[in-house]
C-alpha cells in the first residue's frame, strides 16, 4: 500500500523534504511515539468518548459520502490512526476534558522547516473527493516562522512525487487565518480566504472542516477545495488541477512549523488536535 510519509533527516523531528513510505519507516523505528511526558501514543489509552456537540458535529459535511473515521486522535490505535514522532503527547486539556488531546510539542531551538511528529490514517483504496473535520488548538503565544506557514493537516496522493495539498494556520504580520496550499507539479499556490477571513484565536479550540474534490482529469482545471472555520466558511476554489493518479491515499496530520528552514523556536509552543471525522466517495 502507498502509504505517504517523510524521511526524518533529524529525529525525532519530521521534516518536508524527500518522500517514504510509511510503512517503510516503521520497521526502522523510525516512527516510534516515544513521548517522555505524559501518555505515548503507543499507549492506546482507554476512549473517552467527546461530547455529541464536538464529535457528531460536522455541520458541513456533504452528503451521500461514507465515513471511514469518528474518533478522537488522543486515542491513536482505536480509529485506524497511527502515530509517529518523539515530541507527541496524550493529554486531558483542561478547556476540554471530555476527551484526550494529541498534543504536539516544541521545545525552544526547535528548528523551522520540521515537526514534532505525525498521525496519519491510511485509506485501502484512494479516493477523489473527502471530507477531514478535526478539533484543534494552537497554543497561546505561537511564535511564526518568516514565511507565515504553520500547517496543521495534509492530505497526499497515490504518487508521492505528485505533491500534496495541506491546510494550515498563516501569519500575514498581523493575524492568523487558515488557508491551504497547493504543491502539485501543475498546480502549486497558497489559495487565501476568498469567503471570510475569521481570525484564529490562540489557545482556543477551534473547528475546521476541510473538503477536497479531484478534478475530472489530470487536465482539467475543476478540482475543488472548501474550508470552514467554526461552521463559518472561509474559502472555496473550483480551478484545481491535480495530479494523473487515483487519487487520495493518506490523511496526516503533521504540524511541520515554517515554510523553511534556517529559524528556531524562542518558546515552547503547542498543537493540539481532538476529535477527527473523516468521510470520502
Amino acid at each position: 500500500m502507498p502509504i505517504v510519509a517523510r524521511v526524518l533527516q533529524h529525529p525525532p523531528v519530521m521534516s518536508t523534504a524527500h518522500h517514504l513510505t510509511a510503512a517503510a519507516l516503521l520497521p526502522l523505528g523510525l516512527l516510534a511515539c516515544k513521548a517522555p511526558t505524559a501518555q505515548t501514543c503507543d499507549s492506546q489509552p482507554a476512549v473517552t468518548p467527546a461530547p455529541a456537540a464536538l464529535r457528531d458535529g460536522w455541520p458541513n459535511e456533504p452528503t451521500g459520502l461514507t465515513v471511514v473515521s469518528d474518533g478522537s486522535l488522543g486515542a491513536l490505535g482505536k480509529d485506524g490512526w497511527k502515530c509517529a514522532g518523539t515530541g507527541v503527547s496524550v493529554l486531558t486539556d483542561p478547556a476540554a476534558p471530555s476527551f484526550r488531546a494529541l498534543v504536539f510539542t516544541y521545545e525552544p531551538g526547535f528548528p523551522s522547516g520540521y515537526a514534532p511528529g505525525g498521525a496519519y490514517y491510511d485509506l485501502p483504496t484512494p479516493t477523489t473527493e473527502t471530507y477531514f473535520g478535526f478539533w484543534w488548538k494552537p497554543s497561546n503565544p505561537w511564535q511564526s516562522q518568516a514565511s507565515g506557514v504553520n500547517k496543521i493537516a495534509l492530505l497526499f496522493p497515490v504518487t508521492p512525487a505528485a505533491g500534496t495539498i495541506y491546510i494550515m494556520m498563516f501569519f500575514d504580520g498581523h493575524k492568523y487565518t487558515i488557508q491551504t496550499e497547493t504543491t502539485f507539479e501543475t498546480d502549486t499556490r497558497r489559495l487565501e480566504p476568498n469567503l471570510t477571513a475569521t481570525p484564529v484565536v490562540l489557545g482556543k479550540w477551534h473547528q475546521i472542516e476541510w473538503y477536497v474534490r479531484y478534478s475530472s482529469s489530470p487536465s482539467s482545471h475543476n478540482g475543488v477545495v472548501r474550508w470552514w472555520l467554526d461552521g463559518v466558511p472561509q474559502g472555496a476554489y473550483t480551478d484545481l488541477q491535480m495530479p494523473p493518479d487515483p487519487g487520495f491515499i493518506e490523511y496526516t496530520v503533521r504540524p511541520i512549523w515554517g515554510g523553511g528552514v534556517g529559524e528556531t523556536k524562542k518558546q515552547r509552543d503547542s498543537f493540539s488536535y481532538g476529535p477527527v471525522h473523516v468521510s470520502k466517495h
